[in-house]
């Protein structure tokens, strides 16, 4: 008998040490001790032995390791607000105010006083992904307080933001006596989605008098649902002496969703002789799902104009992504790296499994790490399930971009799963008798 009991046990000991991690992690360690080593791995800088024991020792698909998963980005995040690298401080302070963590705001309050526009950009930037009404009231007295050129940096940042609740902050910038913070105000205004704007803008239809200015209102009340800028926008649509606001009119005519401007649209992609006029007309036609559109702008890539390639760059927000899915795949591809950059920052819109597996192959492909970590952030944004296992594999290299960049989508992803877990669980309870 005791040879017997001496042989389960040896055996038991055997397939613990066969098991090595996964086995010392669920079966030694409960889930608390589990997260302790780990947390102390990260202090460490052992961050690939933390990823593996992490992987060894929770199960993604339950709310237990996806809370892990949760806590392990936190703690990752937590290490970079020590980085001497300020960008990676606010990066680290704006992902861990996302979360819910007190104190970040404050953080990037203080990193926006210095004297390097980087540095406040990167916090005007860090605030607006917070996006909270703390973080937008926080921008707003930044506004007020700044000179000319940190107004310029808050209402790109404030132009951005998806908090309706900006609009108070871009209406008042409208009023700016910098050309550049008005028409950022403007197109903001459009963008953010808030119809409380409408007044405001009719007010500037009625009262701007630079075309280009005056077309981008236009363009902002058709993106809100009014109309009541339409003849402003055909007009200049038909003035070849002010290209940037032909182009500004064409992209607005793709907002309005009216077929009958169809026409009017192709047209102009056909007898226009400026390329930037040209390209606008094309985006536009991608929200009517007119194939020559998407093979004109793809023609443009493959031409390599640098001035084309970059006007693309900057249009690929304007595109219909559902109908123009392949200009961002090829935009991907493309060898200009501004180009990559800009689709890799739209691709997490939208994406789904193919962009997933799309931005998988691309890792394999480049040991750029800007690159790598708009890679993860686009991962990140996309927030499926799938992510986790690359983001994890980026946590331990060695670049900071790269690491809290990675860090941030786990907790991104881990914070989705477990919503929908409640609210399937939720669901679930609601139906019982």
């Amino acid at each position: 008998m005791r040879n017997a009991r001496l042989a389960v046990a040896a055996t038991a000991t055997l397939l613990c040490l066969y098991l090595g991690t996964a086995c010392e992690a669920k079966w030694r360690l409960g889930p608390s001790q589990s997260m302790a080593t780990i947390e102390k791995l990260v202090a460490q800088d052992k961050l690939s032995e933390a990823t593996k024991r992490l992987s060894a020792g929770y199960s993604f698909d339950d709310p237990a390791g996806l809370d892990a998963l949760r806590q392990f980005s936190i703690i990752v995040l937590r290490r970079g607000l020590s980085e001497r690298d300020p960008y990676e401080r606010c990066y680290a302070a704006s992902a861990l105010g996302q979360s819910g963590e007190p104190g970040n705001i404050a953080i990037l309050i203080a990193a926006f006083r210095s004297s390097k526009l980087g540095v406040k950009t990167a916090a005007a930037d860090g605030l607006g992904e917070i996006g909270d009404n703390a973080a937008i009231a926080a921008l707003q007295q930044l506004y007020n307080s700044g000179t000319v050129g940190e107004r310029e940096t808050v209402v790109e940042t404030l132009a951005q933001v998806t908090n309706p609740n900006a609009v108070g902050a871009l209406s008042e910038a409208t009023s700016s006596s910098d050309g550049t913070v008005r028409l950022i105000a403007i197109k903001g205004l459009g963008r953010l989605g808030n119809r409380a704007a409408v007044p405001r803008l009719r007010e500037l239809l009625a009262t701007v008098h630079d075309p280009l200015e005056k077309t981008t209102v236009a363009r902002s009340l058709i993106q809100l649902g009014d109309n009541s800028g339409m003849d402003t926008i055909k007009a200049a649509l038909h003035n070849p002496h002010q290209v940037w606001a032909m182009a500004m009119a064409a992209l607005a005519l793709g907002d309005a969703h009216d077929p009958q401007v169809v026409p009017l649209l192709q047209n102009t992609l056909t007898t226009q002789d400026d390329i930037d006029v040209r390209l606008a007309a094309a985006v536009a036609l991608t929200h009517y799902n007119v194939p020559t559109a998407v093979d004109f702008i793809k023609g443009a890539l493959q031409s390599g104009d640098p001035i084309s390639v970059r006007h693309i760059g900057q249009l690929l927000a304007d595109i219909d992504l559902r109908n123009g899915r392949e200009i961002l795949i090829a935009a991907m591809a493309n060898e200009d790296i501004g180009l990559q950059m800009a689709a890799l920052k739209i691709i997490s819109s939208f994406g789904g499994e193919q962009e997933v597996a799309a931005l998988t192959r691309a890792l394999g492909k480049t040991d750029e790490p800007t690159i790598r970590a708009l890679i993860a952030r686009g991962l990140g944004r996309i927030a499926s399930r799938s992510c986790i296992t690359p983001l994890l594999a980026l946590v331990p290299e060695a670049s900071p971009a790269v690491r809290y960049t990675a860090a941030d989508g786990l907790g991104r992803i881990a914070n989705r799963l477990l919503k929908e877990s409640a609210s399937d669980g939720s669901q679930g309870a609601s139906k019982q008798p």
